[in-house]
């Protein structure tokens, strides 16, 4: 009896088989600068997303409960990766400046969680691309006012987990109950708020923030109405 037929079984070789492993290894080492530079990008656009969604929350929060908002900015680095954080306060008391007499509770109450935002970096307006500031449509208005490069001035303070906010060492912004805002940490009936703020972020890798003015880095602001409170993002798409 014959012995049933057997189809000769084929395979790779070892030389296929480490060619193989040599092109995806040269694929991969492509694509990953490019992959990391795409996470980069969406970083400055979820963070400019988020800031100004953030600021938007703590000005309704002014207006309806007819007291002062403060919101402070604080650059981080945590593990090594360069961010933000934010967080923001109402005065119980309805007054725009920080009363914390020994003896008796604070009014600054805070009513949020600390915001963090990972891989940016601020950047001060003169700081972003010509070709981001371009995006600014002001009419005849002035360009607007770092915030984050501000001098800090009042003497407001407040803690949101373990995080202190203190406006005499980092940015402060001030929302009235009209929704105005004032670059400072104290305000009263009196203080005038003035014409356009920004918050600039670029992409950071990292504990890098690379050269500013890049034109291969990826930037946006955030402009604010002193009148209003208002925002509007600054961004080239």
């Amino acid at each position: 009896m014959k012995a049933p037929h057997r189809q000769a079984l084929s395979g790779f070789t070892l030389v296929e088989l480490l060619v193989v492993v040599a092109v995806i290894v040269v694929l991969s080492s492509a694509a990953g600068p490019a992959f990391n530079s795409i996470l980069a990008n969406r970083g400055v656009d979820s963070g400019i997303a988020n800031v100004a969604d953030f600021l938007e929350m703590a000005r309704n929060e002014a207006m309806t409960r007819q007291t002062y908002v403060w919101v402070g900015l604080s650059g981080t680095s945590t593990y090594g990766a360069l961010g933000l954080e934010m967080a923001a306060a109402f005065s119980t008391d309805t007054s725009g400046s920080y009363n914390n007499l020994v003896g008796s509770s604070s009014n600054v109450r805070p009513f949020t969680k600390v915001l963090q935002v990972q891989n940016v970096a601020f950047s001060q307006w003169n700081s972003l691309k010509q070709a981001t500031r371009n995006q600014w449509n002001s009419g005849n208005a002035p360009y607007p006012t770092d915030v984050c490069g501000s001098q800090p001035s009042g003497n407001v303070s407040f803690t949101v987990g373990g995080t202190q906010f203190n406006s005499a060492a980092i940015p402060f912004l001030t929302f009235t109950p009209q929704g105005e805002v004032i670059l400072s940490g104290t305000a009263g009936p009196q203080t005038g708020y003035g014409g356009f703020y920004d918050i600039g972020l670029r992409q950071a890798h990292g504990s890098v923030a690379p050269p500013a003015g890049s034109t291969l880095v990826n930037d946006a602001a955030i402009v604010i109405d002193g009148a209003t409170g208002a925002t509007s993002v600054v961004q080239l798409h």
